[in-house]
């Protein structure tokens, strides 16, 4: 193992090099995953949140429930959905104040 990872075994033991190796390997090789691609600070506008979305899915709207007053601050994340490594849809999930309030998927 220290032939693999030189550098590591300077800051992480053996048995943590190797379940970050084994996290790693399994989330590869799962057949479904989630891969978070970005969150970002955004503001309520007519009790929705609307994000440009990546894979070529144009801009999406994700409406908010009514308690969540316009002009409020928010931040909308991203996750790109995989199947045997293949991207196959966005997950939008909105939170206010730390909390989640919506989230939506889409497909490609």
């Amino acid at each position: 193992m220290s032939e693999l990872f030189p550098k590591l075994q300077d800051t992480f033991t053996a048995d943590q090099v190797k379940a970050i190796a084994d996290s790693i390997s399994s989330q590869e090789t799962a057949p479904e995953s989630y891969i978070l691609a970005d969150c970002v600070s955004v503001t309520v506008k007519d009790n929705k949140v609307c994000l440009e979305l990546p894979l070529d899915l144009g801009k999406k709207c994700i409406d908010l429930p009514d308690w969540v007053p316009n002009g409020e601050a928010a931040r909308a994340c991203v996750s790109v959905k995989r199947k045997w490594r293949v991207p196959v849809g966005v997950n939008l999930c909105v939170y206010v104040a730390g909390e989640e309030v919506a989230c939506a998927y889409y497909g490609i």
